[in-house]
């Protein structure tokens, strides 16, 4: 890490009302997609095809990687997007401007590209059985990535994509027992699907819909948490955190705005906190 520019890049590490830490990452790195493994590194992509490894105990930069082959590299824009891990700690990115989809493997630390309709946009992970479902914004499907042991017992993986219609522009997912909810942000809608789990075989369908079709309005939602039988979404457009009870079908507004059109925050991630609540990005 000699000699490197450190001034405009950067991760945030926050512990709720003790303090808040931030750590430094090379100049044109953006960071935009970020997890935390099982083993507590932390693991950065961004807009320079670089993977990062980063140790928060030692407060430096563990590893480096470049995602994909440096001779073959893109000459457009590159941006990574969505990044996880599964179940038996192999890493997967999406990227755009590449290759859509990739799969690194922290024991080798090689790099394998799967092609999708388009780079995942976000991507969860199904503990139970290993499927990692995702979205692609601008291939309007949703899809799920399927572990495959071969007669050999190789490893393998199938994709499978389903298509939720033209101009949805499918962006957050949430799975609930056997169902996957998704954020339409451009559809302004939320949808239910059901998992059609058939041995090797996967489908989805569709059960339920919140839009305007249905008499509730719903403005650009990017993304999605169901619990207690309420549905939690961000609506970007309109500075809002949402909440729709399917006890009462009804709506419930909370401005993340102190403007008077509330459109200056524009929220868009959820995520659950350890102690029952939500954290939003903006």
């Amino acid at each position: 890490m000699n000699n490197v520019d450190l001034r405009s890049c950067g991760i945030i590490s926050l512990i709720l009302g003790v303090k808040v830490d931030t750590y430094d990452l090379p100049v044109g790195s953006f960071p935009n997609g970020i997890m935390v493994d099982k083993k507590g590194f932390v693991w950065i992509v961004g807009s320079n095809s670089n993977l990062y490894k980063f140790d928060s105990r030692l407060d430096k930069i563990d590893s480096v990687y470049f995602i994909g082959d440096k001779e073959l590299k893109p000459k457009g824009s590159i941006m990574g997007w969505a990044i996880i891990q599964d179940n038996d700690g192999v890493i997967w990115i999406s990227q755009s401007g590449s290759n859509p989809l990739w799969r690194f493997d922290p024991i080798d630390e090689k790099f394998t590209s799967y092609l999708t309709s388009a780079a995942p946009f976000q991507m969860k992970l199904d503990e139970k059985n290993g499927n990692i479902w995702f979205t692609t914004l601008g291939g309007n499907t949703i899809g799920v990535i399927q572990k495959v042991i071969q007669h050999n017992s190789e490893t393998d993986y199938k994709i499978t994509e389903f298509e939720v219609g033209n101009d949805s522009f499918p962006s957050g997912l949430f799975l609930e027992n056997d169902n996957v909810w998704v954020a339409e942000v451009v559809g302004n809608k939320l949808v239910q699907f059901k998992i059609i789990d058939d041995s090797d075989t996967i489908s989805i369908e569709k059960t339920f819909e919140i839009s305007n079709e249905y008499k509730i309005d719903v403005h650009s939602p990017t993304d999605i948490f169901v619990a207690d039988n309420k549905i939690w979404f961000t609506e970007h457009g309109t500075s809002t955190i949402s909440q729709y009870s399917l006890d009462t079908n009804q709506v419930k507004r909370f401005p993340t705005s102190a403007n008077l059109f509330n459109a200056t925050t524009l929220p868009f991630w959820l995520k659950e906190s350890q102690n029952n609540g939500l954290w939003i990005n903006e």
